[in-house]
């Protein structure tokens, strides 16, 4: 079917892509919210252009940083820290 075919493509790219999957899982242990600027500086730009979502991002970059700088943020707390080798992709539905 094509959800089948659809859970199964997801459950290869996160597999293929475990390593950043596990490199933004431990960033949003850290921060807790991660802006897109934060994405692309931990693994890299997206493989593909797309003007729209970039204009979109940005707008949306420019607002949170006003928010920081105003002060209109919650405190961070306290990064957890956890090994992410034991993490293991089981297929099948929940």
């Amino acid at each position: 079917s094509i959800v089948d075919e659809a859970y199964q493509r997801t459950i290869d790219l996160i597999t293929e892509k475990k390593g950043e999957v596990a490199k933004v899982a431990q960033m949003l242990r850290d921060k807790e919210t991660i802006s897109h600027d934060d994405i692309v500086e931990l693994i890299g730009k997206r493989p593909y252009g797309d003007k729209a979502y970039d204009e979109y991002v940005s707008s949306k970059a420019a607002i949170l940083k006003k928010k920081e700088k105003d002060g209109n943020t919650k405190k961070e707390e306290e990064p957890a820290t956890s090994d992410l080798s034991d993490i293991t992709l089981t297929p099948g539905l929940v």
